[in-house]
């Protein structure tokens, strides 16, 4: 008998850690994200500049970026860097595919860091970062474009 309620004390005690992970996940989907906007033509070219989702994708697949394509703000040239704090650290808690969307959401709205900060649940200093850093990569993704 004392086996069995000491079973049901851990299943109770799992049902309230997954409660609390799924509270987690539903505030994370109705934050300020791709997840959230993807199916929407409309908020995607309000946001993006772009028409759907699709376009979004097509845009990624373009691009190809991953950890390893994307510059950290250590690498960019000091005049670019203005004095981060955080240094090189990798922005491992955001998917590459939500910074490319706070990126363009940045260029389209001129959405101070901030406010992106604020409406993606981290902070002004990791947005300032991951900023950089697909700036960065846009840039050298044009430059080898647009050279004859």
């Amino acid at each position: 008998m004392q086996f069995l309620e000491s079973e049901l004390q851990v299943a109770q005690q799992q049902v309230v850690d997954l409660q609390q992970r799924l509270e987690g996940v539903d505030a994370m989907v109705k934050q300020f994200s791709l997840k959230r906007f993807k199916d929407s033509p409309e908020k995607m070219a309000f946001y993006t500049g772009l028409p759907d989702g699709k376009a979004f994708d097509v845009l990624w697949e373009y691009l190809d970026a991953s950890e390893d394509t994307l510059v950290t703000v250590r690498q960019l040239p000091d005049d670019q860097r203005k004095r981060s704090r955080g240094g090189g650290r990798k922005i491992l808690a955001i998917p590459l595919k939500e910074q490319l969307f706070i990126t363009l959401a940045r260029l389209r709205r001129g959405m101070d860091e901030e406010l992106l900060a604020d409406l993606t649940l981290t902070s002004q200093s990791t947005i300032s970062r991951l900023l950089a850093r697909f700036l960065q990569f846009l840039q050298g993704m044009y430059s080898e474009h647009a050279q004859p």
